[in-house]
């Protein structure tokens, strides 16, 4: 996210490196990504901006996700708190805001596992994606925080199954 982005803010128009898009040769509902932080963090709500999938250039419209599962891990993988599949809304370019009910200590990573997307059978993704932590927004940047959002292809035993990672586009 843009420095001084917040859950207030518009996401731009679909661009190439402001987003996340799977790999096309599997299908959007085998796509997962998950972020990793260096130390845990205490978190109490999650800000996802969908994929702007039907805003020019965008080639392939309706893979804005629709549904999806979240899950909190702390150091030694185990599940601290599981949402089943939550909505999110497309073609929406505003912050949508997931609570955890409180804080939620020692955080250690957080897996977002695709459940339906719009209507597109080859890809999916997200624009971008904050965390609360004590009143504060995280923001993070797959690009140079190397441990906050780690986009990784290792599945967890607790998953239903097994689910390759989306990268950033």
């Amino acid at each position: 996210m843009p420095s001084g982005f917040d859950q207030n803010d518009v996401h731009n128009p679909y661009a190439s490196g402001n987003h996340w898009t799977n790999d096309r040769s599997t299908t959007p509902t085998d796509q997962f990504i998950e972020w990793s932080f260096n130390t845990p963090e205490d978190l109490s709500a999650i800000y996802i901006w969908n994929h702007q999938s039907t805003t020019p250039p965008a080639n392939h419209s309706g893979y804005d996700v629709t549904s999806f599962d979240l899950i909190l891990i702390d150091a030694s993988d185990n599940v601290l708190l599981n949402f089943d599949n939550l909505s999110l809304s497309p073609d929406s370019n505003m912050a949508q805001t997931f609570s955890f009910g409180g804080t939620v200590q020692d955080v250690s990573k957080v897996r977002f596992e695709i459940e339906a997307v719009q209507n597109s059978t080859n890809f999916t993704g997200l624009a971008e994606v904050g965390f609360e932590s004590v009143g504060v927004v995280s923001t993070p940047e797959p690009s140079t925080i190397l441990g906050l959002v780690a986009i990784s292809g290792l599945a967890l035993g607790a998953s239903k199954r097994n689910k390759n990672s989306i990268k950033q586009n």
